[in-house]
């Protein structure tokens, strides 16, 4: 599986090295900070890819469902253009499910088929012993998958970041979950490029 990776050189200006044997559509790396770079290990090239929406077995519904939704309009962008409200693409797809029942297959499945960039972040990723740095993780994911446009963003076991609120939860705790959630409502605002 091929990585995009952008280390900082020694002026301090990010490049773009893409993974041996991988052809890209990226001419140019974006600008990326240093809490991006440290989330560029998580973006995986869609030729890398080796599963497609086909692998996934019993499902069939909701992959014609997903094709129809998310890879024909990233694949056909000007048959959406202009179009009302009701036929444009969705701004997001929010995978859930039980353990087990192929939400990774999918996402990387959406990704190769659509030619989108993947992040397959883990939510262990964003933790950070540092007051504050998990914030700026959460909102560098949201942004990194902005530069990547169109990007399927695919946040494994997301629901131990973002269970219901209680109580006893530390401040850190409900900071991180507001930031996600702050990012996640003003993706669903800005025009379709990131799904997640």
């Amino acid at each position: 599986m091929g990585t995009y990776c952008w280390p900082l050189d020694s002026s301090g200006q990010t490049r773009f090295i893409p993974p041996v044997g991988v052809t890209t559509r990226h001419e140019r790396a974006p600008r990326l900070s240093g809490h991006e770079a440290q989330l560029s290990g998580s973006v995986v090239d869609p030729g890398a890819l080796a599963s497609t929406l086909d692998d996934v077995g019993g499902l069939e519904a909701i992959v014609e469902e997903l094709r129809d939704l998310v890879v024909w309009p990233l694949r056909h962008p000007g048959a959406f253009a202009g179009a009302s409200k009701l036929a444009r693409a969705p701004r997001g797809v929010l995978l859930y499910g039980e353990p087990g029942t192929g939400k990774t297959l999918v996402a990387r499945g959406l990704a190769r088929e659509s030619g989108a960039a993947l992040m397959d972040v883990r939510v262990s990723t964003l933790a950070d012993k540092y007051y504050g740095e998990s914030n700026k993780l959460v909102a560098a994911t949201f942004s990194l998958a902005r530069k990547l446009a169109p990007c399927v963003l695919f946040l494994d076991e997301v629901d131990g970041l973002l269970r219901s609120r209680s109580s006893g939860e530390t401040e850190v705790t409900v900071s991180v979950k507001a930031e996600f959630m702050s990012h996640y409502y003003e993706g669903r605002l800005r025009p379709p490029a990131a799904y997640a």
